[in-house]
């Protein structure tokens, strides 16, 4: 072991880059996939560990979350599930209000090269029965890529 080890090709220093969205998405309409892009450059990053995204939203009262779904696409088009509807035996499931920011941590794009260019969050909202509560707006939303 220790002479496969002598021939290892250490990776370079992690590099840690965040970048930001700060244009308001109104989600209030039920049942329509929303969409929000952010346009990446000199990310100086080519090898993807890990990305982060931080959203906040704007809402009046508790946040049902079995009634939303969110993805991130990356700029190749792969797409990652982050958030996704629960079952209905959680149908009870509320997130208490106030809470407005959120932070996910995908390692779906893990050895991804591709990091400049447009990444998109998709947010559904499902309509309920029970419930009118939703997700009124994105706020902002920002992406940490961690890599080499």
């Amino acid at each position: 072991a220790l002479k496969l080890a002598k021939n290892w090709t250490l990776l370079p220093p992690m590099k840690t880059k965040t970048f930001h969205q700060t244009t308001s998405v109104d989600t209030q309409v039920l049942n329509v996939l929303h969409t929000s892009s952010l346009n990446v450059q000199n990310s100086q990053i080519n090898f993807i560990e890990s990305v982060q995204l931080d959203l906040e939203v704007d809402r009046t009262t508790d946040l049902y979350l079995q009634r939303w779904t969110l993805s991130l696409v990356a700029p190749d088009g792969k797409i990652a599930k982050i958030y996704g509807r629960l079952d209905d035996d959680y149908e009870s499931m509320g997130v208490a209000d106030g809470l407005t920011k959120f932070r996910f941590v995908a390692n779906a794009f893990l050895g991804s090269s591709v990091v400049n260019g447009t990444w998109k969050i998709l947010i559904q909202q499902q309509s309920s029965k029970q419930t009118t509560e939703h997700i009124q707006a994105i706020q902002n939303w920002t992406l940490t890529v961690r890599g080499h």
